[in-house]
């Protein structure tokens, strides 16, 4: 069964390997392939890791790992499904004829420039105003992981939703970055040299006070999307200059980077003879629950939560005056079953939460109308001016980082928690009349 596994997963990967570089020789790479590569790697290659070697599950989950052998074609039936389902929903949707258009008061290369500065205060402000709000930085770095569960002794729902604003400093860096294209840099070229080199100090601080090296990894991935979008080429330079710092963040980023913002500092030597486990596994550890999710969710029986979560995140604020765990999310029910503890340290993953709120044929239900839903984005991003617009290449690559963050969580009211700062930006670009659907498609050859 485990070699079916392996080709299984192996077919998957040249499929989709086939299917991108095809998408980027027609110019036409969108999010649907994003997610396509994540997936694989969280639901197909992660889960391989796990099989062979139970120390790629963290701690929680190393009592199940003969329940992970004992359903594994169960795991990779799901892999499957879900897989081809997306893809179905994907071909079988009809892309938009619309388009984002700018203003021309908008497309102005000092108008844009501008944006960018102010949405790299408010992110600085935000980063800088949460941290102190937790105590210092120090603190926040020693309990970054009880923070971002809600968990934290000091826990405030106030300064947890200023940090959310904080992620403003990355979409400041991707601006930055894609008006460095424009035909117009020169004109300030001084100014936009220093707004970036105090963007990426900044970038830098934000990612390694977030406490996971997924989202540091996720920054050089975009930047390689950004460059493959303007140049319509895939910047093999690039990919191995960025390689030695995404190894370094995948062996070194969570147990020694964030140490040098605390009090227990360590120094690498010692942290590297200290190790009980491999480099690869503590990475690897960063994927498990999304699999694991699925072992417990078969353990536990299929459709428990009865689609409870897809709309329960609407109710979400009730929380705040009601002691009534009716309205908790999905991530409190999957660490309830792991761990007996009522907390929301574990999110479910896309997979499991399906198969908590209905099973198979939930599955097959969510992967279309997912597939269906990237088409739609991909085709309406991709009709408008990406190379000649940054403004809306970087409301695009946010939206990748978004979907990244849905895939592997898949807890409904926390990727809609997440999205609020995202969401206040496309309102404050279309309400305020910088941006608007057009009816009339401008082709992506055109530019």
């Amino acid at each position: 069964m485990f070699t079916i596994s392996i080709v299984l997963v192996l077919v998957t990967i040249l499929h989709s390997t086939f299917e991108i570089k095809k998408a980027i020789k027609q110019s036409r790479l969108g999010l649907f392939h994003y997610v396509i590569a994540w997936y694989i790697f969280i639901y197909g290659f992660a889960p391989l890791n796990m099989y062979v070697n139970s120390d790629c599950l963290s701690l929680p989950f190393r009592n199940y790992w003969i329940n992970l052998i004992h359903d594994w074609g169960w795991v990779m039936f799901f892999y499957l499904t879900t897989y081809v389902a997306l893809y179905l929903g994907y071909n079988l949707t009809k892309p938009t004829p619309k388009s984002i258009t700018l203003k021309p008061s908008a497309i102005q290369y000092n108008s844009q420039f501008n944006l960018a500065l102010l949405i790299l205060g408010v992110g600085i402000a935000s980063l800088l105003w949460s941290i102190k709000g937790y105590g210092g930085i120090s603190y926040y770095v020693d309990n970054i992981s009880a923070i971002r569960s809600g968990t934290d002794d000091n826990k405030n729902y106030l300064y947890a939703f200023i940090r959310m604003f904080s992620g403003y400093i990355l979409y400041a860096f991707i601006l930055l970055y894609a008006l460095s294209y424009s035909v117009n840099a020169k004109q300030i070229k001084g100014r936009l040299v220093l707004s970036f080199v105090v963007c990426c100090a900044f970038l830098s601080f934000y990612l390694l006070t977030s406490g996971g090296r997924a989202s540091m990894i996720t920054v050089f991935i975009l930047v390689l999307i950004l460059i493959i979008q303007q140049t319509g080429k895939i910047p093999y330079k690039a990919i191995f200059i960025f390689s030695i710092p995404v190894l370094f963040i995948v062996f070194y980023g969570k147990s020694y980077i964030t140490t040098l913002f605390s009090d227990n500092q360590v120094s690498l030597q010692d942290l590297t003879s200290s190790r009980e486990i491999s480099y690869w596994e503590a990475f690897m550890q960063e994927f498990c629950h999304q699999t694991m999710s699925q072992v417990t969710a078969l353990q536990n029986g299929l459709g428990s939560r009865l689609w409870k979560d897809y709309f329960i995140w609407i109710l979400k604020p009730v929380r705040l005056w009601s002691s009534d765990t009716f309205y908790d999310s999905i991530s409190y029910y999957t660490t309830y079953q792991v761990l007996g503890k009522w907390e929301s340290n574990i999110p479910p993953g896309f997979i499991s939460l399906a198969l908590y709120n209905g099973g198979i044929l939930t599955l097959l239900i969510q992967s279309i109308g997912v597939g269906g839903i990237l088409r739609k984005l991909d085709s309406l991003f991709l009709n408008s001016r990406l190379r000649s617009n940054p403004l809306i290449m970087c409301v695009y690559l946010d939206l990748f980082n978004l979907a990244w963050f849905a895939l592997q969580n898949g807890d409904p009211a926390l990727i809609i928690q997440a999205s609020i700062p995202f969401l206040v930006l496309v309102i404050y670009l279309f309400t305020f009349g910088k941006a608007r659907i057009s009816d009339q498609r401008v082709l992506h050859q055109s530019y």
